[in-house]
C-alpha cells in the first residue's frame, strides 16, 4: 500500500483566506493536467530549485490547481494561471510549504533527499548502488 504524504499551508491574498492542500488527490490532478508522473514532476521542481530557477508557469498552474481543489473549488484553471503568472510572496510561501510537505521523506531538520537519487536507487543506478557494486567487484 502506498503511503500518502500531505502538505498544507494557509495564507491571505487580497483579503481572501487560502488553505492549500497537496495530498494524493491533489497530486493525481496535477499528474492529469501535466500528463507527467509524480516523481518526474518532483524531480523537475527539485532540479530547478537547486539551481534557484523557477518552474514553468504551466507547471505552477497545475500545482496551484491541485492545491486549491479541496478548499477552493470556485477557482478556475484561469484563476490558477493568474496566480502562477503573478506570484504573491505570501501565496508562494504557502504553496511551497504545501508542495514540499507533500513530498518530504526526511525527518524534521534533515535535508530532504534528492528525488532523482531515490529513483536512481530503485533502478540500481544511484550513488549507493554504484558504491556497493564497486565494493563487490
Amino acid at each position: 500500500m502506498a503511503v500518502g504524504l500531505m502538505g498544507e499551508a494557509t495564507c491571505q491574498l487580497d483579503g481572501k483566506h487560502f488553505h492549500l492542500v497537496m495530498d494524493n488527490e491533489a497530486w493525481m490532478l496535477v499528474e492529469d493536467v501535466l500528463d507527467r508522473n509524480y516523481l518526474d514532476i518532483v524531480a523537475t521542481i527539485w532540479r530547478l530549485a537547486q539551481r534557484r530557477r523557477l518552474a514553468p508557469v504551466s507547471m505552477m498552474r497545475a500545482i496551484i490547481w491541485g492545491a486549491t481543489r479541496r478548499n477552493h473549488p470556485e477557482l478556475s484553471i484561469e484563476d490558477c494561471q493568474k496566480l502562477a503568472e503573478n506570484p504573491d510572496p505570501e501565496f508562494s510561501r504557502a504553496l511551497s510549504q504545501a508542495f514540499w510537505g507533500s513530498v518530504a521523506t526526511s525527518e524534521p531538520g534533515e535535508e530532504a533527499p534528492d528525488p532523482g537519487e531515490a529513483k536512481a536507487r530503485r533502478e540500481g543506478r544511484g550513488a549507493k548502488a554504484k558504491k556497493a557494486k564497486a565494493g563487490a567487484g
